[in-house]
């Protein structure tokens, strides 16, 4: 497809592509539907096998740092109240 200036427009389904995996965004560009060899199907296999195990990590880091977050928040708080408690109490 062709934009205004006469290039070709890149559109978000082709980012989204490229952003989840590069290799596959310049196959999918450089030889759509060509006959890939005998060992391609090992290779997406692993790569696809990678993406998900790398993916599930990612999510595990997310969680814990949710975590870290609301403890660091909750300790302060409890600083906070128990230096109140001292100074206002006293």
């Amino acid at each position: 497809m062709a934009g205004p200036s006469g290039r070709r427009s890149v559109t978000a389904a082709e980012l989204a592509e490229y952003v989840y995996c590069p290799r596959a965004h310049w196959y999918s560009q450089v030889a759509p539907g060509a006959p890939s060899p005998p060992s391609a199907a090992r290779r997406r296999a692993a790569g696809e096998s990678y993406h998900l195990r790398a993916g599930e990590a990612l999510r595990i880091r997310e969680r814990r740092t949710s975590w870290y977050w609301a403890a660091l928040g909750a300790g302060l708080l409890l600083v906070l109240l128990l230096l109140l408690t001292i100074f206002l109490g006293a």
